[in-house]
């Protein structure tokens, strides 16, 4: 069940503030809801006319300490998320000095395979052809 169902049933506590939406312009704003009536910040009196029929109510304004504690939250899942981005990038510059060093083994193995034409040297092939699938993984 929706917030608005709740509140058209009565359902939702008064006094409290709830971000709501006139699906009609699209326009947000912050209204309090009393019973079925509401009263916006930006309107005089009762609901706007404009917004009648047309209320959604999409989430309930969160208190002084509810805001506190969401800007904790937030700001401690940053810093997780801040670690896992610095992880991502240390493992992309690591993969890609990997792939560096794998284009040298696969130069070194090319010339030793020119020099070393024996039969032995399929190991050689395929071990360059392993090298150039792993070099143009992404």
């Amino acid at each position: 069940m929706t917030l608005t169902e709740q509140w058209k049933k009565g359902e939702l506590e008064w006094g409290k503030n709830y971000y709501c939406r006139n699906v009609k312009t699209n326009e947000t704003n912050i209204c309090f809801l009393y019973g079925s009536t509401w009263y916006s910040a930006d309107s005089d009196g009762e609901g706007d006319i404009d917004w009648q029929g047309s209320l959604e109510v999409l989430a309930p304004v969160p208190s002084y300490e509810e805001y506190l504690r969401l800007g904790k939250k937030i700001k401690k899942r940053c810093v997780q998320i801040q670690k896992v981005t610095g992880l991502a990038l240390k493992r992309k510059k690591e993969i890609k000095k990997l792939k560096e060093l794998l284009g040298k083994c696969r130069t070194m193995l090319g010339q030793f395979e020119i020099k070393n034409p024996e039969p032995t040297t399929y190991d050689v092939v395929e071990t360059i052809l392993k090298i150039d699938n792993a070099i143009r993984e992404k």
